[in-house]
């Protein structure tokens, strides 16, 4: 299931509660420099007490005209993201195995090489 929301200004964890009626999500991790790059690597994070994560990525790391997307994961699963930006033929594609210790993200590809500006992770949120 992808889950595109409006990532900034601090509401998108209510607002997606809102839809659920019951969902409780809390913030798990932040990027601490969404603007850059990102290659392929795990990042460690407590998931133990979630049965899902909702992670944000921004399709490319230096343009916010393309903007955020998201996808929903269950705990112990891989999830993928795939979108194309702007209309354009570019398509841009960041997998994620998320375990209950933490997440590893694969290099980010954009039409199939390894492009590590595209699928910028952004945030995770647990899912209870």
């Amino acid at each position: 299931m992808a889950v595109a929301m409006q990532y900034g200004s601090g509401g998108e964890a209510s607002r997606l509660a809102g839809i659920g009626g019951g969902l409780k999500l809390e913030l798990v991790w932040t990027n601490p420099n969404p603007d850059s790059s990102f290659s392929a690597q795990t990042v460690p994070m407590d998931l133990a007490g979630y049965s899902m994560v909702l992670i944000l990525f921004r399709d490319f790391a230096t343009n916010d005209a393309y903007g955020i997307v998201g996808t929903i994961a269950r705990v112990g699963d891989y999830t993928a993201l795939m979108f194309t930006a702007g209309g354009s033929n570019r398509t841009g594609r960041r997998r994620a195995n998320v375990q209950t210790t933490g997440i590893a993200f694969e290099a980010g590809q954009y039409n199939a090489t390894t492009h590590n500006e595209d699928g910028v992770p952004q945030a995770v949120y647990g899912i209870r």
